[in-house]
């Protein structure tokens, strides 16, 4: 590999890098779909950008908080909280006070989910699968709805590949310990479910060639694509995964 191809590579895989491009995975499903029908509303995208970006900064330091008590003592967190309440404002007058509350709900629930799993070990991948109906679902439904003032039918249902790699991206740090085939197993199953929406005709199928060709490279070059074996270099690789399946459904998409 040149040196060109190494230092990309490098760039590509760095820190700051996920931690801005990982929002964007929220949501960037519904920001094509809003463009493909001439509904787009860059002050809305921006600022739903902000506010995913702020509710999965708030996650992050709330993963690290062991006691509820110790939420009131960390200024970062305090302040990302702070930040959240502030950007659920701007949206909901921008919206309706209907689209303020379920903003403000979800603070809630960052908050709520803390106390679930000190309340119950098991609570703890349950907690898993909502965040990932949150980062799949629900900030696509939200953008969606902000920008064009409705909710697409059959949207649930065509962002299942979508919150299906949310899930594969939470639990990576237990399916790594896992054996490799099963890892790749796992990593198909995001890509059978878009190819099945095809079968069923809520994509076209140009999509199937495209979804085939990138999971055959994520499959065989993973390895040597990432810059080295770690659980951050395998998160972007899905989060890079997400965010090109985004692209393909969005464009290929088949509204009926």
């Amino acid at each position: 590999m040149t040196n060109y191809a190494n230092k990309t590579r490098t760039i590509l895989f760095q820190p700051i890098i996920h931690f801005f491009l990982y929002p964007l995975t929220f949501i960037l499903f519904s920001l094509m779909l809003t463009l493909r029908l001439g509904v787009a509303d860059w002050k809305g995208f921006f600022l739903t950008y902000l506010y995913g970006l702020a509710f999965f900064m708030t996650d992050r330091y709330l993963k690290k908080v062991k006691q509820l008590s110790d939420v009131y003592k960390s200024v970062p967190l305090i302040v990302m909280l702070v930040i959240l309440l502030l950007i659920s404002i701007l949206l909901g007058l921008n919206q309706s006070w209907q689209f303020m509350a379920l903003l403000l709900l979800n603070g809630v629930f960052l908050i709520g989910q803390l106390y679930f799993e000190i309340l119950l070990q098991i609570n703890q991948f349950l907690i898993v699968i909502i965040r990932s109906i949150y980062y799949g679902l629900i900030f696509n439904l939200m953008l969606f709805y902000y920008s064009s003032g409705f909710i697409y039918k059959n949207m649930v249902v065509l962002l299942m590949p979508i919150i299906l790699f949310q899930l594969f991206y939470q639990l990576q740090p237990s399916i790594l310990k896992l054996n490799k085939i099963i890892y790749i197993l796992l990593n198909s199953v995001p890509y059978s479910c878009a190819i099945i929406l095809v079968t069923v005709g809520l994509y076209r199928v140009m999509l199937i060639p495209l979804v085939l060709f990138f999971w055959g490279v994520v499959i065989v070059g993973q390895s040597k694509i990432l810059p080295s074996l770690s659980l951050h270099n395998y998160q972007v690789s899905v989060m890079y995964q997400l965010l090109l399946l985004s692209i393909f459904q969005s464009a290929l998409l088949a509204l009926q």
